[in-house]
């Protein structure tokens, strides 16, 4: 399905288009519309339609500006202009800026479908060459890159097979990585948030790179991480990562949220890619105790002295995984020892704050599907990175931290028969999973779930049958009592409040749905 966007100052015209067409016969939907170019601009980069269909004289930006910069962002767009204007002017600005077609007000319906027949095999045909070419260029030069940054001891051969994809000039230049980090601090963003976070990113690299003098290739490590090789022809540092700084402000004004990007220092021979990678992914570690939304050179860290311990990565990914094991022992043992190793000494509080700010940003991100169920647990709407920045002494962190991670461990233990499911499910389970999990305080029934994932019914029963061994409302009323019995153990809530809390409005039948589940009555579990 192509999607189309509609662009006329007049709204029986942009309605007319919109209801009088039947689109999705013929291979397209109606992606958004917009009076103005202005407008259109906007929401078009939010968008990314595949078609553009527009007026030419409106009201601020007309249709011919809107036209040229919408062709300079994305020149992959189709554009078919819609006017009472028949000018030759505007045909010559059309033909220079690659317009699809021209049809002249009023048009009747069958010009209109005819027009999109022929553009919809055009677009069926480049998106599969496209799609083809680019998806083997795109996934060779991946592999070959994060191939030589994994591998501590690249052969001849893998170092002679990526040089062969590389720009011959990239050859005469030094090189350097960076490391590109989405920034999440203390907010827990949805997987498609994150999808969408890194399908700007990808895009604003896409862009930058286009246009920038030097080689540079990517490699996409992970949904929130990619990797920049750019052979720079200037040894000025702040040349360097001058490239840098436009990604990183153009993706926080699209995006709402930062990056942070590690940077090795430069080197010449490709045998020493890995080496160059391991540089910027010290420099992306720092960012616990340098901030976030910055850009760390290795250079200008390697010499800072490490006299304050801090919290590896390894060390949080072991407390992570302790918490969704129920061993809370061994977490308050890992936690201890950290705080052990920061007796007698003169520690930088500043490090140390923000070490375990990094810990507890962590745990909200792995364990709380929600800022709504984080409140519930805690009881009240908590700022992990705002009380920490407040206390004022190491043994004031150490109870702090202690006491959130205790009532984390008791949200898991409730929870854990949901620990891990995202892996185990295909993407249309997930999805379905993410809105249970986001919206099951309110009421939620399979056609509003259906509805928004744009499926039907049955197929999402099915496949939600299929892959979770049961069905869709059993699995929503269990995911309802694991919070229920977490905020009983909390001690702090009434039962009706438990009952209204996870969904449940009569309390007679949340008692129902608890006894079936624990085999015990809410009263006789609290």
């Amino acid at each position: 399905m192509f999607q189309l966007f509609i662009v006329d100052d007049e709204p029986l015209v942009r309605e007319g288009l919109r209801v009088s067409i039947p689109w999705e016969e013929f291979g397209f939907s109606v992606a958004g519309e917009a009076d103005n170019g202005a407008e259109a601009l906007r929401r078009i980069e939010e968008l990314h339609p595949d078609v553009l269909i527009t007026d030419i004289r409106m009201g601020g930006m007309d249709g011919l500006d809107l036209i040229r910069h919408v062709k300079k962002k994305n020149p992959g767009i189709q554009i078919i202009i819609l006017t009472a204007y028949n000018e030759f002017s505007y045909a010559k600005v059309a033909i220079d800026n690659d317009v699809f077609a021209y049809i002249s007000k009023p048009a009747m319906n069958e010009e209109i479908i005819s027009v999109f027949c022929r553009l919809r095999t055009r677009l069926e045909q480049e998106r599969k060459l496209q799609g083809r070419l680019h998806s083997w260029q795109n996934y060779r030069m991946d592999e070959l890159l994060c191939q030589l940054l994994h591998d501590p001891q690249p052969s001849d051969g893998d170092i002679a097979v990526f040089r062969s994809y590389l720009e011959k000039s990239a050859a005469k230049h030094d090189y350097y990585i960076a490391l590109i980090e989405i920034d999440e601090g203390e907010r827990h963003y949805e997987p498609d948030e994150r999808k969408r976070f890194s399908k700007i990113l990808n895009e604003r690299l896409n862009y930058y790179l286009s246009i920038d003098e030097n080689c540079t290739y990517k490699a996409n490590l992970s949904v929130a991480e990619t990797a920049l090789l750019i052979f720079t022809r200037s040894r000025d540092y702040r040349q360097q990562v001058m490239l840098l700084k436009e990604i990183s402000t153009g993706f926080q004004e699209m995006a709402g949220t930062t990056l942070t990007i590690g940077v090795s220092a430069t080197f010449r021979s490709l045998a020493a890619i890995h080496r160059a990678y391991l540089q910027a992914r010290e420099a992306l570690e720092k960012k616990a105790q340098m901030g976030y939304g910055k850009i760390i050179d290795y250079m200008a860290i390697r010499d800072l002295a490490a006299e304050t311990p801090v919290l590896s990565q390894a060390e949080i990914r072991e407390i992570l995984e302790g918490l969704s094991a129920g061993e809370e022992r061994e977490v308050a043992e890992l936690v201890g020892s950290y705080f052990h190793s920061l007796e007698s000494r003169n520690v930088d509080m500043a490090l140390v704050k923000n070490s375990i700010t990094g810990l507890a940003t962590a745990v909200v991100r792995e364990l709380f599907e929600s800022a709504y169920t984080m409140q519930l647990v805690f009881g009240k709407p908590i700022r992990p990175a705002s009380d920490i920045q407040s206390l004022g002494t190491v043994e004031a962190l150490k109870a702090y931290i202690l006491e959130f991670l205790d009532r984390v461990a008791l949200h898991a233990g409730c929870m854990q028969p949901f620990m891990g499911d995202r892996e185990r499910y295909s993407m249309t389970v997930n999805k379905a999973v993410t809105y249970i999990k986001a919206n099951y305080a309110r009421e939620i029934r399979i056609s509003h779930v259906a509805g928004e994932l744009h499926i039907s019914e049955s197929r999402l029963m099915h496949s939600f049958k299929q892959e979770t061994g049961t069905t869709f409302n059993n699995w929503l009323t269990e995911y309802r009592i694991c919070v229920a019995r977490t905020m009983i153990k909390t001690g702090q809530y009434k039962l009706y409040e438990v009952s209204e809390a996870v969904g449940y409005k009569n309390p007679i039948t949340f008692r129902k749905a608890f006894f079936k589940m624990t085999g015990s009555a809410p009263s006789q579990y609290q």
